[in-house]
């Protein structure tokens, strides 16, 4: 609400809409996750970086994945500043979430680019882009 002409960030751990947990992800809510269809989480803010030569071309990336039998889904970043995580990179337990509790998991999830027209192009899974860049 506004106060004086200020926002008042109301703090708020997790929306739910339409079976839908939304999240900011550094942390697992104590939700009640019966009826929930899909998790979204940021947090990680993915990205893939793909280095041929000395030649790097970086793109944010949407990750789709499985948490306790639910879809996951965890977004880019939506700033410009702001590449993200590359997650075909080492592993870093710091930088990432709970949700995601091993590289093997991560592993596991399937990476979405959003292309300039604004296509949605399924490369693969993280394991299977790794196996084929090296």
């Amino acid at each position: 609400y506004l106060k004086k002409g200020f926002i008042k960030k109301l703090p708020r751990e997790y929306f739910i809409r339409n079976k839908n947990l939304i999240c900011h992800g550094d942390s697992i809510p104590n939700a009640d996750l019966k009826g929930i269809k899909r998790i979204i989480i940021g947090h990680l803010h993915p990205a893939i970086t793909i280095s041929e030569n000395k030649k790097q071309e970086s793109f944010k990336c949407f990750l789709k994945g499985q948490f306790h039998g639910k879809e996951l889904i965890i977004m880019p970043s939506f700033s410009r500043e702001t590449k993200g995580k590359n997650v075909l990179g080492p592993w870093d337990k710091k930088q990432m979430s709970p949700f995601v509790p091993s590289k093997e998991s991560l592993n596991a999830f399937e990476v979405y680019v959003l292309d300039d027209m604004g296509k949605i192009i399924f490369f693969n899974t993280i394991k299977e882009i790794i196996s084929a860049l090296t």
